[in-house]
């Protein structure tokens, strides 16, 4: 089961009656918002324990690596190249090519690795 899903009993008025079903919860670590969510056709706590371990994680993180980063970059027409006209920036096609000739020389060395583990090592004692 997700820790991020909390289960709680709720008595609910139907027709009525008092009628008690199970709920599941948690809060968005971005928004601060809890939601709530009706854990559909259990009737037991154990049962509920259940429904919310069948849910999907809540939060995952991705592992960026530098070839998911470089993807885009240097191609015609990508949201990278956009980005950089609205700086001020364009390229000729023939620098493009060189440009992404040398980034795919870095992802074939570094393109497994994450953004946080590309480090110098700290030699000289600097």
């Amino acid at each position: 089961m997700d820790l991020n899903y909390h289960i709680f009993k709720k008595s609910i008025q139907s027709k009525d009656k008092i009628v008690h079903k199970w709920y599941c919860y948690w809060n968005d670590p971005i928004t601060g918002v809890m939601h709530q969510k009706v854990c559909k056709g259990c009737k037991t706590q154990v049962e509920a324990y259940a429904f919310v371990s069948a849910l999907p994680p809540l939060f995952q993180e991705k592992k960026i690596t530098i070839a998911k980063i470089a993807e885009w970059m240097y191609i015609p027409g990508g949201a990278y190249l956009e980005r950089m006209e609205k700086l001020g920036k364009s390229y000729a096609i023939e620098t493009l090519n060189v440009k992404r000739f040398m980034l795919n020389i870095f992802v074939e060395k570094f393109g497994e690795l994450e953004l946080v583990d590309l480090t110098v090592p700290n030699e000289g004692g600097i």
